[in-house]
């Protein structure tokens, strides 16, 4: 068994926290392709999956740590840092959460376990949807009174975040990867 480490943003933090999200969408990159045909009809992908079903991923969030001096005002089983999922505020001066990258796994309190790995383009959720959005952390970003489906809005999430390198247009290959959390 293995453990990496994993980002995910506030929002995503929240779902897993909250038992929603149990699924993630992670780029194939291209070290991982060992062959690859992408015809007219379809295609398919053979590559080396960097993670592995029982694998453990350790979630990096955005923090900050206490200092010493500092009282806690709640109570944690992680003390001597905040986590801005919790809607913690480090608020003396000069303090600014720390990008979830830099966090060290000390400091990380949520395992998650790999209980599966497929390969698929991001457009695909579109066959499953329901399930398939739910999985992702559902109803992440979600107004009621937006006029939205759950895959548009899963676009726009994905643009925001991946839209750069990997944007939804391109309809790039993706390791989705099931997991739970680990108590």
């Amino acid at each position: 068994m293995k453990e990496k480490p994993i980002l995910f943003n506030t929002d995503m933090v929240k779902a897993i926290l909250e038992g929603r999200k149990t699924q993630t969408r992670r780029i194939v990159k291209e070290k991982d392709i060992m062959s690859k045909w992408d015809g007219v009809e379809g295609g398919h992908i053979l590559a080396s999956c960097p993670y592995g079903q029982g694998d453990r991923l350790w979630v990096r969030e955005t923090w900050y740590p206490v200092p010493e001096h500092k009282p806690v005002s709640r109570t944690t089983n992680y003390p001597k840092v905040w986590y801005k999922a919790n809607n913690d505020k480090p608020t003396w001066g000069g303090s600014i959460w720390k990008p979830s990258i830099f966090m060290p796994r000390k400091y990380s309190r949520i395992t998650l376990k790999i209980t599966g790995v497929e390969v698929e383009r991001v457009q695909d959720i579109n066959q499953t949807v329901h399930d398939e959005v739910l999985r992702e952390g559902w109803p992440f970003g979600y107004s009621q009174h937006e006029n939205i489906s759950p895959v548009k809005l899963f676009e726009r999430i994905w643009d925001s975040i991946n839209g750069k390198k990997y944007p939804w247009s391109d309809n790039p290959w993706v390791w989705v990867i099931s997991f739970k959390k680990v108590d």
